[in-house]
């Protein structure tokens, strides 16, 4: 057999696309495998059985678990990543392999682990992927992208008794860029944008954002979260 491989097939021209439909149609029979993986948003039709000769194999690959995170981080630099780092890397990569190692390397160049309250760094390479959904969003809608990612649990409510309304109307929501959930829930689609969204800003403007949530929040332990994340120095109340 000859076997072949497309990758990222989501990528694929459509041009592209029509050929290889076309040459897939024509070679059952042949000794041909091909192996083609492809980002398929959750209900969708995987546009690669169009382009690979019948019959064809199926396979669903999830994310990685917080344990198979580790394995790979602890595989490719050893095991000199804390625990606490190896899961913020875990909960921002989303269990994405090319996430988790590109963290891993940013966080493993450090010379310690990273402070809790600390953002996580993230690559260039990995901005490339993704900042252009930041950059074209209104430059009034960032205030709000930046208190959903300060909050432990961000939601509609909680949101608007800091004085920002998140609703479909907001280019961030019709870009994909966060969503809210039926249950009031304010989510970002992929947790590496909200690192990104608290990495970016400024520290006064973090600090501000601590500041608005600290008033508003009913947890005692969020509010004291938050205090502390908006003193620029250590403070006893």
């Amino acid at each position: 057999f000859t076997d072949e491989m497309l990758d990222d097939v989501q990528w694929i021209d459509e041009p592209s696309a029509g050929v290889l439909s076309f040459v897939a149609r024509r070679l059952d029979g042949t000794a041909v495998r091909l192996l083609a993986a492809e980002r398929v948003a959750d209900g969708a039709v995987a546009r690669a059985q169009e382009l690979c000769p019948q019959p064809t194999v199926e396979l669903t690959v999830p994310p990685l678990s917080e344990a198979d995170v580790a394995d790979l981080l602890r595989d490719r630099f050893g095991g000199v990543m804390s625990r606490r780092d190896v899961s913020r890397v875990y909960r921002a990569g989303g269990g994405n392999p090319l996430y988790t190692v590109e963290l891993g390397r940013a966080v493993g160049a450090r010379s310690g682990p990273v402070a809790p309250m600390e953002p996580l760094p993230v690559p260039g390479r990995l901005r490339g992927l993704l900042a252009a959904r930041i950059a074209t969003l209104p430059e009034g809608e960032h205030g709000a992208l930046l208190l959903a990612a300060a909050a432990a649990r961000p939601s509609q409510a909680l949101l608007l008794r800091c004085g920002v309304t998140v609703d479909p109307r907001l280019a961030a929501v019709r870009m994909g860029v966060i969503a809210v959930d039926a249950d009031g829930v304010v989510r970002f689609s992929h947790p590496l944008l909200r690192e990104m969204v608290y990495a970016d800003a400024s520290a006064d403007d973090r600090r501000a954002a601590h500041e608005r949530l600290a008033a508003v929040v009913s947890d005692p332990v969020d509010r004291a979260r938050h205090l502390a994340a908006a003193r620029a120095e250590p403070e006893e109340t």
